[in-house]
């Protein structure tokens, strides 16, 4: 029979999933109080790891604690408004995608926690003010004409961009607009002085091409 083993970081709800499995005699979970962040090299590697929180990435030390042949099933934290589930198989050396879905899970906790979905107000940036006026390039790319159909047609692409690509930011213009289909995205990067904007139908560079 195999065995499961299962981390909860809040205290309360370890000791009240402990007592449950106890009354229940299960005899083969194991609740463990404490933060998986860093997995559990002491009894790896597994058949099967599952994340019951969302996260921006997967920690790295995953990928040496499944098994070749076993599966990673987690919740990849995609900024406006939901989660992706993605079940991940474990070949020699890599991941392979098998399956994804829209899903919503709240997000991990602990050692590795990310950063928060509140997006960039653009206007109180510390740099707009000098890439305002550096416009140095503009192209067109159709989203749609529609702030909805914008949000429905990126949403992959942002998923993309938020896994891959660490200057990718999320923008709203006014500190009180909290509604995500007026939102925006783009890759900013401070230290090149570098900006591009993805809005409904153009591409817009500022500060430089690099």
């Amino acid at each position: 029979m195999g065995k499961v083993y299962s981390f909860e970081i809040i205290p309360e709800i370890a000791q009240m999933a402990q007592s449950s499995i106890a009354e229940s005699k299960v005899e083969n979970v194991e609740i463990i109080e404490g933060d998986l962040n860093e997995g559990y090299p002491e009894k790896s590697p597994f058949d099967r790891v599952i994340f019951t929180a969302s996260v921006y990435d997967i920690p790295s030390v995953f990928h040496g604690q499944v098994k070749i042949g076993g599966y990673l099933l987690t919740v990849i934290k995609v900024e406006v408004g939901t989660d992706q589930m993605v079940l991940l198989e474990k070949k020699k050396d890599y991941f392979e995608s098998t399956f994804s879905k829209l899903c919503a899970f709240v997000s991990v906790t602990g050692k590795n926690v990310f950063y928060s979905d509140n997006p960039t107000t653009l206007f109180s940036h510390p740099l707009w003010d000098e890439f305002k006026d550096n416009e140095v390039d503009r192209s067109n790319f159709w989203w749609g004409d529609d702030r909805h159909i914008f949000h429905m047609r990126s949403f992959a692409f942002r998923s993309f961009l938020r896994i891959v690509e660490p200057s990718f930011h999320l923008f709203r213009y006014q500190d009180d607009d909290i509604d995500p289909t007026n939102w925006f995205f783009g890759l900013l990067d401070d230290d090149l002085k570098s900006l591009v904007l993805a809005q409904k139908n153009h591409l817009v560079s500022y500060g430089n091409l690099k």
